[in-house]
């Protein structure tokens, strides 16, 4: 099995995969400059809810998201989804994208600095949410890389975002936090360890 470390790669990997696969087949087939990528909110439900909480194997979760997603196609190509997203009031659709906002957030301030997690907001047994050790130099570069980047968004710098991210590496490079590339790119590491062996 892989390390905590390894296994979060793993999850990057296919993410990034996925989203690439996705945003080229949309460019492809209908013109448009949408980027797709994976929801994180159902990623989430299918990862804590289905596996975890209902005990369901992950194979068959993923079988049964497979499933979803002809149905979805189908729908789509049937004009059926369209008017159901139609027939949603817009309060609850901006409520929606604010709340999936929030969700990010929350997975972004959260997580063990030794497995590349923030460290900001921490579990707690009492609040279920509580402040994390600030004085770890993870989340001080991430808390560093959040003030960066809000500066340059509320200057309307172009590219704010970009920015942020690349000023929060260089830090972590520079602080010995995270280590620095070894190259520009590379072919990831297949998977080995999620193959079933044998029948």
């Amino acid at each position: 099995m892989q390390s905590g470390i390894g296994r979060y790669f793993t999850l990057v990997i296919a993410t990034a995969l996925s989203s690439a696969i996705a945003t080229l087949v949309m460019g492809v087939t209908s013109n448009y400059p949408f980027a797709l990528a994976p929801g994180m909110g159902l990623n989430a439900f299918c990862a804590f809810s289905v596996v975890i909480g209902l005990g369901i194997e992950w194979r068959i979760a993923l079988g049964a998201i497979f499933i979803e997603g002809i149905l979805f196609i189908l729908l789509t190509l049937s004009k059926v989804r369209n008017q159901i997203i139609q027939g949603i009031p817009e309060c609850l659709k901006q409520a929606t994208a604010a709340g999936i906002g929030f969700f990010l957030a929350y997975i972004a301030l959260s997580g063990d600095p030794a497995t590349g997690g923030a460290g900001i907001i921490v579990a707690n047994p009492v609040t279920i949410t509580g402040l994390g050790n600030l004085g770890e130099p993870a989340t001080l570069v991430a808390i560093a890389g959040i003030l960066i980047t809000s500066a340059a968004v509320a200057r309307r710098i172009t590219g704010a975002l970009l920015w942020g991210i690349l000023a929060t590496a260089l830090l972590g490079w520079i602080l010995g936090v995270a280590p620095p590339p070894q190259g520009i790119a590379a072919f990831p590491a297949f998977p080995s360890h999620y193959v079933r062996t044998g029948v």
